[in-house]
């Protein structure tokens, strides 16, 4: 499902379907346009962290080498709120904890993955960002 962007340093898988508008990946540019563009360090290491915090797992580094970059998260399930909307947000399943829908569905377990709390996500269980405009 991830669409995947080759970059100069590093390249890019983007689920976008998954995103749930954490905003994580706006800053310093914005991964998308530091994926194509970086020549240094310093720019890995920005990419690198909005990947890895995440929270819907929307987007992940890959090395040039092939590897997924995939931060280490304790198990767990959070509540995301977002002050700056304000709103509440999905719930942040984290550190391969399986989901199974409201239809019995099983869906493989994955490092991190955002689910609808609103209702409103026309991507259940996934969250879709609905939240956004319901508040």
């Amino acid at each position: 499902m991830a669409k995947f962007i080759r970059g100069i340093q590093m390249d890019l898988l983007d689920a976008e379907e998954l995103c749930a508008v954490a905003r994580f990946c706006d800053t310093k540019s914005g991964t998308w346009y530091l994926v194509e563009t970086a020549t240094n360090a310093d720019a890995v290491d920005i990419v690198r962290h909005q990947c890895e915090y995440c929270p819907s797992g929307r987007l992940t580094m890959v090395t040039k080498a092939g590897e997924r970059i995939e931060p280490v998260l304790e198990q767990g399930i959070s509540l995301l709120q977002d002050p700056l909307a304000p709103v509440k947000g999905p719930l942040w399943i984290k550190e391969g904890i399986e989901i199974q829908d409201a239809k019995g569905a099983v869906y493989p377990a994955r490092n991190r993955v955002t689910v609808c709390c609103c209702g409103k996500s026309q991507n259940k269980p996934f969250c879709d960002a609905s939240h956004m405009e319901t508040k």
